[in-house]
């Protein structure tokens, strides 16, 4: 969902809180971020807030920050163009999957198979 919200240009946070389970794992996770915005652009463009940073007070200070038309905002918003031109293709994705699928197939055609 945050990549789809950031392709469309609209500003947002991202939190996080952990079962039980997943608290068990977190020593094997070995990435800076869990927001794919950030992860595209290797940058951190989408706040993240976790366990026990998810504070109402804080997460509303930062979503009004991310409201107003100010240096937050358009700091977010340049930061989704970025990533929006990381994604960018000549071809369409659906295209350049059939290109490949026929060119597999004319493969193993080739190959008598």
């Amino acid at each position: 969902m945050l990549l789809e919200l950031a392709v469309a240009g609209v500003p947002m946070l991202s939190c996080y809180r952990f079962d039980p389970l997943m608290k068990l794992a977190l020593p094997l996770i070995r990435s800076w971020s869990g927001a794919l915005p950030n992860l595209i652009t290797d940058q951190p463009i989408v706040p993240e807030f976790y366990q026990m940073l998810l504070r109402p007070e804080r997460l509303a200070r930062v979503i009004e920050t991310l409201w107003r038309d100010g240096p937050e905002r358009q700091a977010q918003l340049c930061g989704f163009s970025r990533m929006r031109a990381a994604l960018a293709t000549e071809n369409p994705a659906g295209e350049q999957a059939a290109r490949i699928i026929l060119d597999l197939i004319e493969q193993k055609r080739g190959n008598g198979q």
